[in-house]
Parts: structure tokens; sequence; C-alpha cells
């Protein structure tokens, strides 16, 4: 049936059900009607009066003593409304109902199909084990077209877990069952093609997501929607703006769109609207536009994510219309929008996929793009871009609510003056005619004691990332790291033309600060900011300014112990063995050969020699149990560590080697890391080959080993960039932690013991640079006493 028809007949069973009510009309008829009519109103996409209606059928249906099958049917319908009005939790409930009721009475295959959809609504709740384990048991039906769906669903459980490649192999697999199942599950065809078609595009393969997409365009009109959306996006992204117009014309001409239809008609208005402003027709993007915002106002919460979208459409073209006023006031509202779906999204679990779509609605990009002279509100953004994202990661990680956003004006009171904060974000320039440009860029806000804020444009993000991969490779390139400093290729050269790409443009509005704060985006979580080389040939840590490189904008108290500090040592000096084993497979071979590291046992009595009388050493086998002992102030890891790289440049698997122990599989993963009680510890230092590695999103915490630990609750982490050289570990350890004796801040301390080894080492200076550039010390907030 045609949306139309839905439409048709939805007066003609409220009609009916009004008669039946007035004539005093009760049990099974009465809730039939009124189930009919709930689903009805489910196919127009008024999911919520669906839903009420379904559940009052349902008690109807329970009081006439109805079967239990036709009651399950009921509880089934409004299940999969509650899911399409996003009431997860009445979802779960209901489903689960229905999935029991069925299974009683040995209706496998439509308990599997009530089981799928219980998966679904365990998913958006951010219960993916639960999930994952109703899918897998819902597979092992009979029925192709059950195992189909639950394939496509494991397949989107996948994908919200961040890993697009197994999703992908998960809805090829679930087509193959669908067509194994023949005319019984022709049906499904079109929306696992279009799964297919979305995976491939979102991952960048346009030219295979196309022939996908087109045939889910064609398929059944409550599928449709989502499909032309898909392929209409698919065609702007490749400038086919004229291809997309027509697609898009045709489907609103042909469908039934009604304001209840919902965000796939708003979508297919926003998009005509970008198509024909990527064609100059701003008039006829003005008309469709209109349409997109009358049906949101009907449609959408005041706090949905296409909002932002609408208005950042309305003002590109106020831009490109010449009204300056109201492109102004667009990009303003874009931002609010975006910033209010972040904190909005960031409390509730099922937003799994925050990140992925803060991409999209990027708060910081339209202020940036169309109004950067309002530097306040921008900072403003930034602010509550990064909050947004990592309050959500926090949360995660340890439960509870997220932390609220500064404004800048707090940060800026909350500042030594004597300070400067440098917040990095990257963002998205607007080029013309609407469209948003794919190339990222980096900018800067700076902040100061009673000075207005600072916003400056570092330029596109690429070649800085790969500025930034190229001073990472030459340090671990010991024919790199001799070089001398003029040659292109050498460690010295490529650290200080990375400061010119990072630093200089901002510099003027931090000149004079004595402490300088840096809270880095992107790949800029990977720079060695010690090493960086200024204009005079000295580097970062040499110059008389205290830096400290920081997760949040906030000041940090050190804690005021009353007791002897105590300095715990985890040393694991031996080859990992049988560790090896809990790693995925995929990263075994690398690892199988790592050597026992004797440089170990000189590190920890450089430890004994910083600590002096000053704190109490405290020397442990490496477990996870040490780990997790109370008593610490400093926690000193020495042995080996790993992070590995996927071809799309994320780091999916870090952690530490740890000594062998009853129970435990001897590795200490990162997100175990994350969950330690580590509250009130003043350093981790992580003395392992690559710890301070990870992945990153744009306005996230990079991932990894370091950032689980802040996590955990330690104040600072230490941890290295590239491989420590074993040979010279211990003497960096033993000047960093004299440092941390002599009552330095960690940041201080590791800033001092850097500049001490690059004055007394005999070394070149480039491989010198390496050793003193590996460690990279991260806080929670800036210390606040000098």
């Amino acid at each position: 049936m045609e949306s139309g028809d839905f439409a048709a007949a939805k007066p003609l069973a409220a009609r009916l059900l009004e008669t039946m009510e007035r004539a005093g009309k009760k049990g099974a008829d009465l809730a039939r009607t009124r189930q009919v009519l709930g689903s009805i109103s489910d196919r127009l996409g008024d999911h919520a009066a669906a839903l009420a209606l379904l559940e009052q059928a349902r008690a109807e249906f329970t009081a006439a003593g109805a079967p239990p099958l036709e009651i399950a049917a009921c509880e089934d319908e409004a299940g999969r409304a509650a899911l399409a009005a996003g009431k997860f939790e009445t979802a779960e409930r209901l489903l689960r109902s229905a999935m029991l009721a069925r299974r009683a009475a040995r209706e496998e295959t439509d308990a599997a199909a009530s089981q799928i959809q219980l998966a679904e609504a365990l998913l958006k709740l951010g219960r993916f084990a639960e999930a994952g384990d109703a899918c897998r048991e819902a597979e092992q039906t009979a029925d192709p077209a059950a195992r189909a769906l639950a394939q496509q669903t494991l397949g989107t459980l996948a994908h919200t877990g961040g890993d697009p490649e197994q999703a992908l192999r998960l809805f090829q697999k679930a087509l193959a069952t669908a067509r194994s199942g023949g005319e019984a599950c022709a049906d499904l065809l079109p929306g696992l093609e279009g799964s297919i078609g979305q995976s491939l595009f979102r991952a960048g393969r346009s030219r295979e997501a196309e022939p996908y997409l087109e045939r889910a365009a064609a398929g059944p009109p409550e599928m449709r929607a989502a499909a032309v959306n898909n392929l209409a996006e698919l065609r702007l992204a490749t400038a086919r703006p004229e291809e997309a117009k027509t697609l898009l014309e045709a489907q609103l001409a042909n469908e039934s769109f009604t304001v209840s239809s919902g965000p796939a008609a708003i979508t297919l208005w926003l998009n005509l609207a970008a198509a024909r402003h990527r064609l100059a027709d701003l008039s006829g993007a003005g008309e469709a536009l209109a349409k997109a915002e009358a049906a949101a106002k009907n449609v959408l919460p005041d706090i949905h994510p296409l909002r932002p979208q609408l208005d950042l459409e309305a003002a590109t073209l106020a831009r490109d219309r010449g009204d300056e006023a109201e492109c102004a006031r667009r990009a303003e509202t874009a931002s609010r929008g975006a910033l209010a779906w972040l904190r909005a999204a960031s409390l509730k679990p099922e937003e799994a996929r925050l990140l992925d779509l803060r991409a999209m609605l990027d708060p910081v990009s339209p202020l940036a793009a169309l109004t950067p002279e309002n530097t306040e509100r921008l900072a403003d953004a930034v602010l509550a871009s990064h909050g947004a994202a990592t309050g959500l990661f926090l949360a995660r990680q340890k439960g509870g609510n997220t932390p609220t956003a500064p404004t800048a004006e707090e940060v800026r009171n909350s500042l030594p003056a004597e300070a400067a904060l440098v917040d990095f974000i990257r963002w998205r320039p607007a080029g013309k005619l609407g469209e948003w440009s794919a190339s990222e860029h980096y900018g800067a806000v700076i902040l100061r004691r009673a000075r207005p804020a600072a916003w400056v444009d570092l330029g596109p993000a690429a070649p800085i990332d790969a500025r930034v991969r190229r001073v990472i490779a030459a340090a671990r390139d010991a024919a790199a790291a001799d070089r001398e400093t003029g040659d292109r290729a050498s460690l010295l050269w490529q650290c200080g033309d990375l400061r010119r790409m990072i630093c200089d443009p901002w510099e003027q509005h931090a000149a004079g600060a004595a402490r300088l704060f840096l809270r880095p985006d992107g790949m800029l979580h990977f720079v060695p900011w010690a090493v960086l080389r200024a204009e005079d040939g000295r580097f970062f840590c040499q110059l008389p300014r205290e830096m400290e490189i920081i997760a949040f904008p906030r000041a940090a108290p050190r804690a005021a112990l009353n007791h002897r500090p105590v300095w715990r040592a985890l040393a694991a000096p031996d080859a990992p063995g049988e560790s090896i084993q809990a790693l995925p497979p995929e990263f075994r071979a690398e690892l199988s050969d790592l050597p026992a590291l004797p440089g170990v046992a000189a590190e920890v009595a450089a430890l004994r020699l910083a600590a002096a009388d000053r704190a109490l050493v405290e020397t442990p086998a490496a477990t996870e149990s040490a780990w997790a002992a109370p008593g610490a102030d400093i926690l000193h890891f020495a042995g080996h560590g790993f992070a590995f790289p996927d071809p799309s440049g994320r780091m999916p698997v870090s952690g530490l080697f740890l000594r062998p122990a009853p129970g435990s599989d001897g590795v200490l993963f990162a997100e175990e890391a994350a969950a330690l009680p580590l509250e009130g510890v003043e350093l981790v230092t992580l003395s392992g080959c690559r710890t301070a590695l990870g992945h990153y999103r744009a306005g996230e915490h990079a991932s990894g080993l370091r950032h689980a630990f802040l996590t955990a609750g330690a104040r600072s982490v230490a941890a290295s960039l590239w491989d420590l050289n074993d040979a010279r570990a211990p003497e960096m350890i033993r000047l960093f932690h004299t440092r941390l004796a002599a009552g330095d801040p960690p940041a201080r301390a590791l800033q001092s013991a850097q500049r001490d080894w690059l004055a007394g080492s005999p070394l070149p200076a480039g491989v010198r640079a390496a050793a003193a550039g590996a460690w990279y010390l991260e806080s929670a907030g800036w210390s606040s006493t000098r």
C-alpha cells in the first residue's frame, strides 16, 4: 500500500473507531479497530500517536482475554512504534513481552522478529553486549528473513561500535542470506542494499556505493526516502548537483510526503535546497528550504540534529544573497543548536555515535566560516564543543553525568595573570554556493586574563597532519635524527617547520605570557611540543616560558601531602611471552620478538636515586592488582607498551604488558586502565614504547593509554610518542623524578628534565631531541602553583 492509500484509510479507521466507542462497544473488536488505526498512524510517521493507540489496544485485548498470540502481535507493533518514537525503554518492555509469548507458543519465526527489534532497542539504550547476544540468538532461526534481519542489526551494532569494515561485511552477509530466501525475502533486499550503499558511501567508496543506493531508492515507499536522501547526498558529494536535484524533485513529486512523514521528508527538502543552491538557483533553494523549515516546525523537537543543518543552509544562502545580518543570525543559531544537541546527546547513552555526528554538526564551523570576527562567541563554541565530547568520553568510561563546559569568561577569569591558554580545534570552512568543504582546517582560540578572546585560522589540516607524521617518523629514524638542521629530512628541520605552521600564527597573542597552556585537537595530540624548534634555534623546553599540555580548561590544585610521598615502581622487564595471546591475532606477529629490557632495572635504580630521602619507593610485582591498590602518589611503569594503527589511522588497540598473575592475561588494555581507581594519584609515568599514542576524533580526547589514565583520575600522565631507548631511558627518568622529589609540579619537572638532558648529553642535537621529545606529559588541568 502506498503512503497515499494509508492517508486515505486513516480517517475511515478513525470514524469507525469513534462510532464503536459511541455505541459503547468493548472487547477484542474495539481493540482490533484501534490497532488498525495505530498501524496506519505508524506507517504515516505519527509514531507517538501510534504508540498511544497500540498500547491502549493491548490493554483492551488483555482485558477481553484475547489469545496470547494476538496480544503479542499488538505488543510487537507497539514496540516498533515506540522504537520509532524514541521511547526505547518502552520498546524494550513491549518487544521482550512479545518475544517471550511467541517463543512460548513455539512461533519461532515471529519470536525471532520481535527479538531483532528488541536488539535494536537495546542498541539504542547503549546495552551493546545484550543487543549482540539477542541478534546472535535470533540468527539461529531457520527463517532466512529473520536471519538476514539479525545480521543487518549486527552490522548496525558494528557500525555504531566504530568498526565500519565489519559492519559492511555483516550487511553483505545479510544480503546474501536474504537472496537465498527467494520471494519470501524480496521485501528486505532494498533495505539491505541501502545499508551496504550507505556504508560504502560513508567509507568514501562512492563509485561502489551508487548502484546499491540506486536499487534501494527504487524499493518500497517506506524505505525509499532514506535511500533517496543517501543517493542525493552522494551525488552532491561527487559534484553532480543537477542529478541530485532531478532525483529529489521526482521523489517529492511522486510521493505523498506530508508533515507527519517526519525527518526523512524534511531531509529531502533540505537536500533539494542544497542541490538548487549549488546550481546557483538561490530562489529555488529558498523555496525548498522554506518547505523543510515549515515541516520541521511541526515535527522536530526543539533540540534535534536536523535543526542546525537547516540553519547552516539558511546562513550560507543568506551570505550568497548578500544579507550579512541574516547570515550572522543564522550562523549563531546553527552554532547554538549544535551545542544544545551535543549537550543533550552527551547525556543519553544511546547516542553512541555522538562523535561521528559531531563532524557533521560542528558548532565551531559556522562561526569560524561565516562570522569569525565574533571571537567571544567563537571561544565559547570551542570550549563547549570540546566539553560535550570529552564530557561524554568521561561519563561513558566512569559513569555519572557529563561536566558542563565553562564559558570563555569563566576560563579567562580562572587563568593565572601571567598565563595564556591556546585551545586548538579542527573546523570546516564554507565554500561558494553553500558547499561546505570536506577538508578541515585547524584554528586556535587564545584566552588571557583581562583581554578579549583571539581567534586564528591555522589553515588546512592536511599539511599540518602530514608534518606531524613526518616529525614522528624522523624521530624514529636514526639517520634523520642525526642529520644537520638545514637538511629538510632532518628531525631538527621538521621540528622548526612544524613550529612555523602551528605556533607562529598565534604567537603575537601570547606574547609576554610566562606560562602557556595548550589544549590540542586532532593530530596535534601527538606533537612533541617540548622539542619544537624556535626561530633562534632553541627548543621550546629550553625557553624560559613554562608550557603545559592540558585535557581540560581548568585549574587543578595539587593535593597537600601530610605524609612522605609514595612512588610505586611497576617493573616488567621480561619479554611478553604468553601474554601476547590476549591481543587480536593480527597484532601478535609484530610483538612476538620483543626482547627483555635490561634497562628497566637501571630505571628502577634511577628512581630510587632520585627519591633519596624525600619519597618512599615501592616495588611490587607489576600486576593489575598493583595498579589498583591504594596509597601511591606517583605510579611509574617500566616495560613494554604497544599501540597499533589500522589503515584508517585509528589506534584500536593499546596497552601495557605486565607480569603474569593468576586470573590475569598479563595485559592492561587502555579500556581497563580507564576503569582503575586512581583519583588522587598525582602522576602516572608510562616508560614504554609508544604509550602516548592513540586515535582521535575532532573535539575528543585522543583515546589510548594516556587519556585512559586521566579518565581513571590521575592528575597527570607522562608517556612516550615513539620507541624509547632502553639504555637512555633511565637517565631521563632520574632527571624527571629528581625534579619531582624537589617539589616541582609534573609539567615543570618534565620540562626541566628535558632541558637538562639537552644541555648535558654529548649526543648530536637531533639525537638528543629525539630522546627528549619522545616524552609527552598531559594534565587534567593546569597546575595552580608556581
